[in-house]
């Protein structure tokens, strides 16, 4: 009966050790399923980003061809020399006689800034001010 009682503690002890092995298999199996699902989250985001900036990118593309062909038919209009080269013409041309116009309105801001009074301050930073004006 010894023998016998040593034996079946010897089985049950090797079949709970068996299973104590198993089971940590399976949870490390588990471990590992759960980091590969992380990284496949992470690719299909940076994918995603990386498609969503490729759109963006041809969507930005197809804007600047639309202002290039945009350029192209006006300048191929004017060549043309189309009744609309008229107006360009004069739109230009008063474009240039506002800029005219600003540079004129700069000087009279600068003679207007170059009279003003003096502030009334005897303080060190409108000293400064001051003396490097001068």
């Amino acid at each position: 009966m010894d023998k016998r009682y040593i034996a079946a503690i010897a089985i049950t002890f090797t079949f709970v050790n068996a299973l104590i092995i198993q089971q940590a298999r399976i949870t490390k199996l588990q471990d590992y399923l759960d980091i590969a699902e992380m990284r496949a989250d992470v690719n299909a985001e940076t994918t995603q980003e990386l498609l969503w900036d490729r759109v963006n990118d041809v969507h930005k593309a197809t804007q600047d061809q639309l202002i290039a062909q945009g350029r192209i038919e006006g300048l191929v209009s004017y060549l043309k020399g189309d009744d609309k080269t008229e107006l360009v013409s004069k739109l230009w041309h008063e474009g240039y006689e506002h800029g005219l116009h600003q540079t004129e309105y700069t000087e009279d801001y600068e003679q207007i800034i170059a009279d003003r009074p003096a502030p009334q301050s005897d303080g060190p930073d409108y000293q400064i001010r001051q003396t490097a004006s001068e």
